[in-house]
């Protein structure tokens, strides 16, 4: 994604240039630009913003609540793509500085530095056309190099474009949210298998629900994105493993792509199940992330799996109980001041042994008295 950006601004910056050229500011907006004369800066900024409020106030429904990437109108027709920020009102006042930057400035600039000639001394200029085979030769060189250019820039486009397209989505196609589980099911397990491999199976049916917050999104190619998802369409799987361990793994629907949540994440992902209630996904830390990448990436290879899914617990051994009806010590004490004190469970004694050293007891207890 990011690389295909990169060429769209380098288009962009190549014919932006021919694009601010061509517009020919009329006496008003001269007059407009003029005013801003004088001002500081932040002066300038302000009263851009007032304009491009005045500009805006019927288009959106509170000009301070302008979504990322919602155009703003400008002044002189101009226009500015409204990004991510942390407060909305950013996004009109960032229009105005870039409108200052872009286009207040450079044109005072250009009126204090250059002097244009007097109308009486222009002397008229007129470029005779090369008719010759070496100008038509050139000229027609020229031609096939500005179609070359512009072929290479599509076929850059579309390429990149269907890189990002098949890079992504494990399912291409996925079916629609209501669509009965045996559809969903085989789907659930050629995206799974394609990241841990073939040694599970699903357990139960694929719970419908949404995830939010930021998440770790494994791509069909290895690579990972951290995506903030808000009430995005998801499914949640519980897969077996044939070593009897369990777990619970969550996708993006749109594309059925494994997320999970980094452990050092600040903000958790979260997966709501309709009619439920959102519960923190599977928390992995970076080496589990790699982990997982080059886990994809051997199964795309028929390479065998790296991922080592622990075995479940061992389980515990029942500890029989003696039933010869004796009490097993390994220490017996007897104190006319602390009694009887017996631990552990090696000296066997029967009810009536313990009996008999209670009365024993109770009688050396008496005798101090007398």
């Amino acid at each position: 994604m990011k690389q295909f950006f990169v060429v769209l601004l380098a288009c962009l910056a190549l014919l932006a240039p021919a694009g601010l050229n061509a517009q020919t500011l009329t006496s008003a907006d001269s007059s407009y630009l003029e005013s801003l004369r004088g001002k500081t800066f932040a002066q300038q900024v302000a009263a851009v913003w007032l304009t491009t409020c005045q500009l805006n106030k019927n288009r959106f429904r509170d000009i301070n609540m302008v979504q990322p990437g919602e155009d703003i109108l400008l002044p002189l027709n101009r226009h500015y793509v409204a990004k991510q920020s942390p407060r909305s009102t950013d996004h009109v006042w960032m229009g105005s500085t870039y409108f200052v930057n872009e286009v207040v400035n450079p044109y005072l600039e250009n009126k204090n530095t250059a002097t244009a000639p007097k109308a009486d001394t222009l002397q008229p200029v007129t470029k005779k056309r090369d008719y010759s085979l070496g100008g038509f030769i050139k000229f027609a060189g020229f031609m096939l190099l500005v179609i070359a250019a512009i072929g290479f820039i599509i076929w850059l486009i579309v390429s990149i474009s269907k890189k990002i397209i098949n890079r992504r989505s494990f399912v291409k196609n996925p079916p629609d949210l209501n669509a009965p589980d045996a559809q969903v099911r085989p789907l659930a397990e050629q995206a799974l298998r394609a990241t841990y491999g073939r040694d599970f199976q699903i357990v139960g049916e694929v719970e419908r629900g949404v995830a939010n917050g930021e998440q770790t999104m494994f791509n069909n190619d290895g690579s990972a994105e951290v995506i903030e998802f808000r009430s995005e369409p998801a499914f949640r799987a519980r897969i077996r493993f044939n070593n009897g361990t369990e777990k619970l793994v969550v996708c993006r629907w749109s594309c059925f792509n494994p997320c999970v949540n980094r452990t050092d994440s600040a903000f958790k992902g979260t997966f709501t199940p309709d009619g439920g209630v959102p519960e923190m996904i599977e928390n992995l830390s970076e080496k589990e992330v790699r982990d997982t990448q080059e886990n994809i990436r051997r199964i795309a290879r028929n390479e065998a799996p790296i991922l080592n899914i622990p075995a479940p617990p061992a389980p515990i051994k029942e500890v029989k109980v003696k039933t010869d009806n004796r009490m097993h010590l390994t220490k017996l004490q007897i104190s006319s001041e602390k009694g009887i004190t017996l631990e552990g469970t090696d000296i066997p004694l029967t009810v009536a042994e313990l009996q008999k050293l209670v009365i024993e007891v109770k009688g050396m207890k008496q005798e101090e008295k007398k």
